[in-house]
């Protein structure tokens, strides 16, 4: 920018600024300087200090961007095109990512009645203000300094609990999207840039002022939108191995909660509704709420381990009628009967090899797992969804039918069908469909008609038009009976 022409920049800050909270302001200044907007006025990070920045390694910044585009594609966001740069490995900040008080999202008054809803996994975890800081403080011995129960709970003990001022306290819901279709929906429009089958829920957390956890890290990648109140975050800059986790995890407590490392860089940010931060995963992090009313909503993705893809494939194999054996046809008089010998642990070994070998180089038959295990509940549900049976029929009419529901939308344009709340559509390039764990035949169904199926969470006679044919009236109806899709007057 020339000389001549005074920065906007100061005006700027001081106006976001002024837009936030006090406890919000400190932690503002220095994502902004890293923003798009600042570096077009050519303003360099370098000049910067931020106070909420600790570490005696190199002291580091928490980028922040824009959730939307400025251009006149405003509907589009921006990380859509940029998700690659940042995901799994960097925090990120956005800031105003969402209108304060969406009315999709869970209110305070959902939480509380979901939390004594005997459906829903629920937590309440009551903490002390604040741990020790040094890991060999003889107090972190004691096992009430975090108090974890384990719901569904009574009405009455819930409000109990909010009215308590006793300690700090968090309620942590599980799948809450799966009770609330309209969060269902948000969460399914605004985090489309992530592949259906990598997202595990939506967790809300409602706390009390001084509520949250500890430093922890989680195993997958999670986006924390502020809905209500306050919260401050701590993220440490760097991922950390599992060897470190053990050897940083505080013993004795019901949560695994880590020591602070003087010298690994950290930030702190606070939080305000409609902000949102990303965590990769294995990022030590910790959430503490500095208002009362505190909602943070999660919205986690998990990718399988290669211990959940060894125990899922016993289970997978397990259906085959026979499998390889060991054998020893050349026994040879043992010199010690109590020796296992070299030969026949490599023999054994060889068998185990052979046969996944044989698994993994089948293209056609590691497709199949990978697409049941990857489109499975990542939550333990009970007959959740429902199969369509005769008391439906009595109850919701055509929409209570598959064939009548199906009939309906695809032939007489009404309606529409919907995907079950956090059940996951997937389908593959060979044409399979994958729903909940389940491969479903498609027939002569085109590539393009799954990705309809699949990539939206409403099916309407519209959409599928030209696509509609006697195998995909098949598919639907099947879906529909299996309750992974239902129907319903469009709203």
């Amino acid at each position: 920018m020339p000389s001549s022409i005074p920065s906007p920049i100061p005006l700027i800050l001081l106006l976001l600024c002024l837009s936030h909270p006090p406890t919000a302001v400190k932690s503002f200044v220095v994502p902004f300087v890293s923003s798009p907007i600042a570096k077009n006025f050519g303003l360099k990070c370098a000049n910067f200090v931020d106070a909420n920045v600790s570490g005696t390694a190199e002291r580091r910044v928490l980028e922040e961007r824009s959730w939307l585009k400025s251009s006149s594609k405003s509907s589009s966001s921006n990380v859509h095109d940029n998700v690659s740069e940042f995901w799994g490995k960097k925090p990120v900040l956005f800031r105003r990512a969402f209108p304060p008080g969406e009315d999709s999202w869970a209110s305070y008054e959902d939480v509380v009645e979901l939390a004594s809803d005997e459906d829903v996994e629920v937590r309440l975890i009551r903490c002390p203000p604040h741990l020790p800081s040094d890991p060999s403080d003889p107090s972190l011995d004691r096992l009430d300094l975090y108090d974890v129960e384990v719901g569904p709970f009574d009405a009455s003990y819930v409000s109990e609990v909010l009215k308590s001022s006793s300690s700090p306290f968090s309620f942590l819901l599980n799948d809450v999207d799966r009770f609330l279709p309209s969060l269902a929906d948000w969460i399914s429009s605004h985090f489309s840039f992530v592949p259906n089958w990598r997202r595990d829920d939506g967790q809300v957390s409602l706390s009390s002022n001084g509520g949250g956890i500890d430093l922890h890290v989680d195993d997958y990648d999670v986006f924390l939108v502020q809905t209500e109140g306050e919260r401050s975050w701590t993220v440490e800059f760097e991922a950390m191995g599992m060897s470190e986790e053990l050897d940083r995890s505080i013993p004795n407590l019901p949560l695994r909660i880590l020591s602070p490392s003087p010298s690994t860089p950290s930030i702190t940010v606070t939080l305000v509704p409609g902000d949102m931060l990303y965590i990769p995963p294995r990022f030590p992090h910790k959430g503490v709420a500095t208002s009362d009313r505190c909602m943070t909503l999660s919205v986690g993705f998990r990718a399988p381990s290669a211990l959940d893809m060894l125990a899922d494939l016993v289970e997978f194999k397990s259906e085959e009628p026979s499998h390889p054996r060991f054998d020893d046809i050349n026994l040879k008089l043992p010199k010690s009967p109590g020796l296992i010998t070299p030969g026949a642990s490599g023999r054994a070994r060889s068998i185990l090899r052979d046969s996944l070998a044989e698994f993994l180089d089948d293209d056609a038959l590691w497709g199949e797992f990978f697409g049941k295990l990857v489109s499975r509940p990542k939550r333990a549900r009970f007959n959740y969804p429902k199969p369509l049976d005769e008391e439906d029929k009595l109850l919701l009419g055509e929409w209570g039918g598959a064939e009548a529901a199906v009939n309906a939308v695809m032939k007489q344009n009404r309606g529409m069908l919907v995907q079950a709340e956090g059940v996951v559509f997937a389908y593959d390039q060979s044409g399979r469909l994958f729903v909940n764990g389940e491969l479903f035949e498609t027939g002569a169904c085109e590539l393009k008609l799954l990705s309809l199926v699949c990539d939206s969470r409403f099916v309407t006679g519209e959409t599928l038009g030209e696509y509609f044919n006697e195998d995909v009236e098949i598919l639907l109806t099947e879906l529909v009976s299996a309750g992974y899709l239902y129907g319903c007057d469009e709203e």
